[in-house]
């Protein structure tokens, strides 16, 4: 075989791939998530092998942006596009976390998640796709735009909000218009047991004072 058709046959492959990446997922990924968001998971060196976290300028739920969240391994188990910031605004309050989520062949389930750890690094309130508590707060399969949403109490010894989108298995979710908004007081005497998972100790000083990009257009 020449080089010339050999160099041919490569670009003709590579566009065949750029093309069916378009048709399912939008912009093929670039190597950067978007601006104050990264790439973690249970297993956050796993996570950051199995799954890519970007910017996708085709596919948006306003705006001209989305964030994407996509396995890239048949044997992906679990990855998050998250961020942090401090607990400061929502102290002794409970909040509403909502946003507008698009899935394409997600194997089990892909939705919000939040969690509160104390100065320690000892998680102090926690939710997930999974918790009874947020029946409205993921998708599955192939959807088109919809909006969800969980609630969350967080105490006064909260120092820093983790928070974003999980995918659990294989498959694409888009995120979009992330908010966050008070909708009444701690329930005091009504806190929920929570195991106190160790992660690292918060820097107060290198937090965010409040969530950054929320909208995906940075």
């Amino acid at each position: 075989m020449n080089t010339r058709r050999l160099l041919v046959i490569k670009i003709s492959l590579g566009f065949l791939i750029d093309t069916m990446w378009l048709g399912a997922y939008g912009d093929a990924p670039t190597a950067a998530p978007p601006l104050h968001w990264f790439i973690s998971g249970q297993e956050s060196a796993r996570a950051i092998k199995e799954y890519i976290g970007t910017i996708d300028h085709t596919v948006a739920y306003e705006g001209q942006a989305g964030g994407l969240l996509k396995s890239t391994a048949d044997t992906a188990q679990s990855g998050t596009l998250m961020q942090t910031a401090s607990a400061r605004p929502y102290l002794g309050k409970s909040i509403k976390m909502k946003a507008f989520l698009r899935s394409n062949d997600v194997a089990q389930r892909a939705g919000l998640w939040i969690r509160a750890d104390d100065i320690d690094g000892s998680t102090v309130a926690f939710r997930n796709c999974f918790s009874r508590q947020a029946p409205r707060s993921f998708v599955k399969g192939s959807s088109a735009w919809e909006q969800v949403e969980t609630t969350i109490a967080i105490p006064d010894s909260a120092v820093v909000l983790s928070y974003g989108v999980q995918l659990i298995g294989t498959g694409a979710v888009w995120i979009d218009d992330v908010s966050f908004d008070v909708i009444g007081q701690y329930p005091t005497g009504e806190a929920e047991h929570v195991v106190p998972t160790a992660h690292l100790r918060p820097d107060p000083q290198k937090m965010p004072p409040t969530p950054q990009n929320l909208d995906f257009e940075q």
